[in-house]
């Protein structure tokens, strides 16, 4: 099971999904992460480089194929996800999205 946390700017998504992942630190079956973190640590670029260097366009692309990677790799466990604000992509169809707001 995928769940995907969106909502807009400065909701709590990566606070949330923290704490999550403390409540659930003893499960092993469960993965947690944020995509801008996994972005930035698969490109080993800032996101505010990528967009200066590259383009949005080209973020997106590294976005959507993160995600992707993200949830192929770890099919045999319950994966939750928080998604950046401007995250357009289509969402995975199988996927939980929560949407988190003030």
């Amino acid at each position: 099971m995928v769940t995907l946390f969106i909502g807009h700017r400065g909701v709590g998504k990566t606070t949330f999904l923290k704490q999550l992942s403390n409540y659930y630190k003893q499960d092993p079956n469960k993965k947690f992460f944020d995509l801008d973190k996994e972005i930035e640590t698969q490109s080993g670029l800032k996101i505010q480089q990528i967009f200066d260097d590259y383009s949005e366009s080209h973020f997106r692309q590294l976005e959507a194929k993160t995600l992707n990677s993200l949830i192929e790799s770890h099919k045999e466990y319950e994966v939750f996800i928080s998604l950046g604000a401007g995250f357009s992509q289509t969402l995975p169809v199988n996927a939980r999205v929560i949407f988190l707001s003030r």
